[in-house]
């Protein structure tokens, strides 16, 4: 076989590509445990600020709380928020937390407005959720980086 009949088979063969492609899979409970908690800490921030406002629960908070959670795994997943990272800094760590949170919540909002849902939901309610949300996400990764710590 000569070496241009061993490029072309290279080149052609479907699994040079993919041999390139690292894909890390995480099998640490504690990775499962900090997005259950994050799912948690969404659900009842908006549950929270809804009884805090004065406005009913009801199916419609049920499919915000799901469609929130989506894509704030979403975005966490490509702001690298749940890589256990033992080099990151706090600081750092609680930056991308809050930053993958603000991307959650302005695509919220353009969801909420292309299918129509925005008028269901209060001003007030939905400003608390945000910032309750975001100083909940945060707290509940500072405090699950220091169970960590003291592991």
């Amino acid at each position: 076989m000569t070496l241009d009949s061993q490029l072309t088979t290279r080149e052609l063969s479907p699994h040079s590509a993919m041999s390139n492609l690292t894909i890390h899979i995480s099998k640490s409970p504690l990775n499962f445990i900090q997005r259950v908690c994050d799912a948690a800490v969404i659900g009842s921030t908006l549950y929270a600020s809804q009884w805090l406002t004065g406005n009913a629960i009801s199916d419609r908070t049920l499919l915000a709380i799901l469609v929130a959670i989506g894509v704030y795994s979403m975005v966490s997943e490509a702001t690298s928020a749940y890589r256990a990272d033992t080099g990151r800094s706090a600081n750092r760590d609680l930056a991308i937390v809050l930053s993958s949170w603000l991307v959650t919540v302005l695509l919220l909002v353009v969801i909420a407005f292309f299918s129509r849902h925005s008028e269901y939901f209060a001003r007030a309610s939905v400003l608390s959720w945000i910032f309750l949300a975001g100083a909940a996400l945060g707290l509940s990764r500072m405090l699950f980086r220091i169970a960590i710590e003291l592991m």
